[in-house]
């Protein structure tokens, strides 16, 4: 089996990481030929003895890293598919949509002891002034029932 020797450029795409990530490792230690090239199998060896030996002491091994930051990227474009597909709203945009509904019901509720007043003070008969105020919430219900909302535009980022 032939030896793989290696730049560092070619070593770093090999290992999947950034040309300077080895020169740190380099800088750890980590051994290079006299020519400066790298022994493929001699720093993966390396590697695994030195970089990969943090797990045992509660650190995290380059390959763990990279295992949690592909599965933060796989669930950060799985959330910009939702947003897309219509599936999923910013928070903010939510809360701007329902403060905007439950203005309109204080409104509606607000207003209500100034419209019925005058019809109840002038009933004597609690039946009737329960039937007033009955309707009179029944019309604010159906009325914010049927009223649409407003399209929201997603915020800018």
């Amino acid at each position: 089996m032939a030896t793989e020797i290696l730049a560092r450029s070619a070593f770093a795409k090999a290992v999947g990481v950034s040309s300077s990530m080895v020169t740190k490792w380099i800088g750890a230690g980590m051994p290079k030929r006299a020519d400066g090239l790298l022994d493929a199998a001699v720093c993966r060896a390396w590697l695994k003895a030195n970089i990969q030996r943090r797990d045992e002491v509660g650190g995290e091994t380059f390959s763990g890293a990279k295992q949690r930051k592909e599965s933060a990227l796989a669930s950060l474009r799985e959330l910009e598919l939702s947003v897309r597909q219509g599936k999923l709203i910013d928070a903010g945009d939510a809360k701007r949509v329902w403060g905007g509904h439950v203005m309109v019901v204080r409104n509606r509720l607000l207003a209500l002891p100034g419209k019925l007043a005058p019809a109840v003070a002038a009933s004597a008969d609690a039946a009737v002034c329960q039937e007033l105020i009955r309707a009179e919430i029944y019309e604010a219900l159906t009325e914010l029932s049927h009223s649409e909302a407003e399209p929201v535009e997603p915020h800018a980022d």
